[in-house]
């Protein structure tokens, strides 16, 4: 039994020109057949062929991973006491002190809970134990 290379459609290269000129990505006609440029504008890109998994086996492309998941094990995440203590020191240090404006310890707060779907409920809970829901009531009362 011989191995037969099989020929895979490559992608027309019609798309790859047509974003070229526009200054875009040309990895784009991989995965979006109309891209919007402005009001009432769009390119119309041809749609690319699909590989078929049975021919192309463990070679089929997969699509891309979010950042946030790609390896737990170099990014791993906070424990518990490292996000209460971190939050801690900007419910109860950086709010209270006139060091920094409270709207930067609240963007930082933000940022912390929001960064990715795996850590947000530990910084939640972080910012509930460390006071954050009291400090919230009291800045709303005392704005800057």
């Amino acid at each position: 039994m011989a191995l037969v290379p099989v020929e895979q459609e490559e992608q027309p290269e019609v798309n790859k020109d047509v974003l070229r000129d526009y200054g875009l990505w040309e990895g784009w006609s991989q995965f979006y057949t109309s891209i919007p440029v402005g009001p009432d504008n769009s390119i119309e890109l041809d749609t690319p062929a699909k590989p078929d998994p049975e021919t192309m086996g463990f070679a089929y492309p997969l699509p891309p991973v979010a950042f946030a998941f790609r390896n737990e094990r170099r990014f791993p995440p906070p424990t518990d006491d490292d996000m209460l203590r971190e939050m801690y020191r900007l419910v109860q240090l950086g709010l209270t002190s006139n060091m920094y404006r409270s709207s930067q310890i609240l963007a930082i707060i933000y940022e912390h809970i929001n960064r990715n779907k795996r850590d947000s409920p530990g910084w939640q809970r972080a910012f509930f134990k460390a006071g954050g829901a009291q400090k919230l009531f009291q800045l709303w009362r005392r704005p800057e």
